[in-house]
């Protein structure tokens, strides 16, 4: 009989504890803080993520492509100079052919 009552009393003691503390205004406000907190958080990072990926990535294709163009530049470039060295050695051949 003791030992029921003693845990009933336990039970009770421990139930007016947690009632005390969460019935508290200052601990419900606290704990809506920190859900609030939490649950802002949980969606500003993705999207803040999201965002500077966005970003970086524009930067970095913008980037490529004017690397791409300059590459370009500069393949039309070569290829044109050794296309002129081919011009001027086979009208040097031909010259010399025709023997002007």
């Amino acid at each position: 009989m003791n030992n029921e009552r003693n845990s009933q009393k336990q039970e009770n003691y421990l139930h007016l504890n947690w009632h005390r503390f969460f019935g508290e205004a200052r601990t419900r406000i606290l704990l809506w803080y920190v859900l609030l907190m939490a649950f802002f958080l949980s969606l500003s990072i993705p999207a803040i993520r999201h965002r500077l990926f966005l970003l970086v990535d524009g930067r970095v294709n913008a980037e490529l492509v004017e690397e791409i163009i300059i590459f370009d530049e500069v393949l039309a470039a070569e290829f044109d100079s050794k296309n002129g060295d081919v011009e001027k050695q086979l009208k040097e051949k031909y010259r010399s052919l025709n023997g002007t």
